[in-house]
């Protein structure tokens, strides 16, 4: 689905269960031949959205929102119309969120702070060389699920802080 894996295959929940109950042994018995960023993205999305219900006012009407004028187009966008706000449909929507702003977030940064970013790159080079290929392929991916979770959370600050402006 999002990214060309769906986040609901088996393999890719395995994983993500695998790593919430084994956050000191990624080296040990990790499939490493299928480990790839998209798994630490879904897990920091997922465990976001998550984070974000839990222990909120609001919790119950998060999961039980009416239909907004967004669904429209996601409707256009994906080509089916939305379910019922269930949760699987509200992690759904977070992650195609991380990635709509994810994508022009970095054509951004990539096109106007490239000489920054180079040299970022280089000393991550450097670093990456002294590491194994196991542990390179776990700080890529940690890197990566950072980056979309800072993404996030300034995203949610945004959303807040415009919620309350107006109501």
């Amino acid at each position: 689905m999002l990214l060309g894996v769906s986040p609901y295959h088996p393999k890719i929940i395995n994983q993500i269960r695998w790593l919430i109950n084994n956050p000191k042994m990624w080296t040990g018995d990790y499939d490493r031949k299928k480990v790839c960023s998209f798994t630490y993205i879904m897990l920091v999305s997922t465990l976001f959205t998550w984070l974000y219900g839990v222990g909120n006012v609001s919790a119950a009407i998060f999961l039980n929102k009416a239909q907004r004028r967004g669904d429209k187009l996601k409707e256009i966008l994906l080509g089916v119309r939305p379910f019922n706000y269930q949760p699987v449909k509200i992690i759904t929507n977070a992650r195609l969120t991380y990635f709509a702003i994810g994508v022009p977030s970095l054509f951004f940064i990539f096109k106007f702070f490239n000489q920054t970013i180079a040299l970022i790159w280089k000393l991550l080079s450097l670093l990456l060389i002294f590491l194994t290929s196991i542990a390179k392929e776990v700080v890529i991916g940690l890197i990566v699920a950072g980056i979309l979770a800072v993404l996030g959370f300034v995203w949610r600050s945004v959303a807040k802080k415009r919620g309350k402006k107006n109501g």
